[in-house]
């Protein structure tokens, strides 16, 4: 009976043994062996192993992969989704994060630059013209 319950059974060999002198009449001796099936190592049980070893190998490789990929790039781009999104709606108080010095970085740069140039048009609009408040002082002294 095999761990599992279920018996596996057994392999009998035989192998027959002979003299040096072929020639005389030697009774048939020979050797008898049995091993249990899950001892036994078959062509098949090592290329399934084989096979679910590469496929584990497999699993492991690609999952490093996408993990890499997400924490690389695919979370970096959430951010600066989130970051010009925000941005779009009108909170420009909030300044965008450079935390990379490669591609993303360098996007996420010029929206910082785009953030801070539309704080400095706003508060230029709010800013009453000189010139014009010049122009509508009266003069004294004509």
């Amino acid at each position: 009976m095999s761990q599992s319950g279920v018996d596996a059974g057994e392999v009998v060999a035989f192998a027959p043994v002979r003299g040096g002198d072929k020639t005389t009449a030697v009774p048939q001796w020979g050797l008898v062996t049995s091993r249990s099936l899950n001892a036994v190592v078959l062509p098949q049980t090592q290329a399934r192993r084989q096979a679910l070893l590469v496929g584990l190998a497999i699993t492991v490789v690609t999952i490093m992969v996408f993990g890499w990929i997400y924490l690389m790039w695919l979370r970096p781009l959430r951010r600066m989704v989130a970051d010009t999104d925000r941005i779009a709606q009108g909170d420009l108080t909030t300044p965008v994060q450079i935390r990379r010095h490669d591609e993303i970085g360098l996007v996420a740069g010029s929206v910082e630059r785009i953030r801070v140039g539309l704080i400095r048009d706003i508060t230029a609009r709010r800013q009453p013209d000189r010139t014009q408040m010049l122009r509508t002082i009266p003069r004294q002294g004509r």
